[in-house]
């Protein structure tokens, strides 16, 4: 007999209310807890709170993501937020107990188009830490850092963060000789530029899909590049389906 998926829901909202009605029903998985911040639904069984018929399901609810995400499940289902900003901590979270994530967030479907500058950011590292696209992505989603891949590549750390600012620099450079930013604006966006960069490279970066960086035609959800930001392809990722096309 095959192992079964040990999962955990992470958010038991209507949506994830829903997917843990249908896992339930997958023999080929076992939900072994789950994590909602409702007072109204912790230590409650939660068959009982998706309103299952077959409950009570013999698993409870809890308000400590930290505690649940110790228990080392498979995979985690989570559906809390369509904001990626207001989902960041608990992403992070899980990703610190080296969990897979599976999440309804419709802001990590293709960031690129809401955060253009991220992707900036390491586009610049990876032609500076000289890797394939495959190497970089697969050291990221196996948990290191940039700074850790960096020194594994006989880099510096300083020597990436210096590469990461210069390539911002450089970048808002353009956008201010283009007029499409204001020197105060430039100013504004250089400011604690080396702390960011900093802070980019000791933290840890996961990627489930692969996607094209260079966000062409039209916006996605309302979101479009700034039209300061050059068109750029990151490495490590690849296009994106186009519309009519399955992923």
């Amino acid at each position: 007999m095959k192992k079964k998926i040990r999962a955990i829901q992470y958010g038991v909202g209507p949506i994830g209310a829903s997917i843990a009605r249908l896992m339930h029903e997958k023999q080929a998985i076992e939900i072994i807890s789950a994590i909602d911040t409702d007072p109204a639904k912790v230590a409650r069984d939660l068959g009982e709170v998706v309103g299952a018929q077959d409950a009570p399901w013999g698993v409870k609810i809890s308000g400590d993501a930290k505690e649940v995400l110790e228990q080392a499940a498979d995979v985690v289902i989570h559906s809390t937020s369509s904001s990626l900003p207001k989902v960041m901590d608990q992403l992070l979270m899980c990703l610190e107990a080296e969990s897979c994530i599976v999440s309804t967030c419709e802001e990590l479907s293709y960031p690129y188009r809401t955060y253009p500058e991220l992707a900036a950011k390491l586009d610049a590292a990876a032609k500076y830490l000289d890797l394939s696209e495959a190497e970089l992505r697969s050291r990221l989603n196996d948990g290191k850092t940039l700074a850790q891949i960096a020194k594994d590549q006989g880099k510096t750390v300083d020597g990436l963060v210096n590469a990461l600012v210069k390539d911002a620099s450089d970048r808002i450079d353009a956008a201010v000789a283009s007029g499409k930013l204001t020197k105060s604006q430039a100013d504004d966006l250089e400011a604690g530029l080396k702390e960011r960069m900093t802070d980019l490279v000791e933290s840890k970066l996961r990627f489930a899909h692969h996607v094209d960086f260079r966000a062409p035609g039209p916006a996605f959800r309302g979101f479009r590049r700034p039209d300061f930001m050059p068109d750029f392809r990151f490495r490590g990722f690849d296009r994106a389906p186009r519309r009519g096309q399955s992923a």
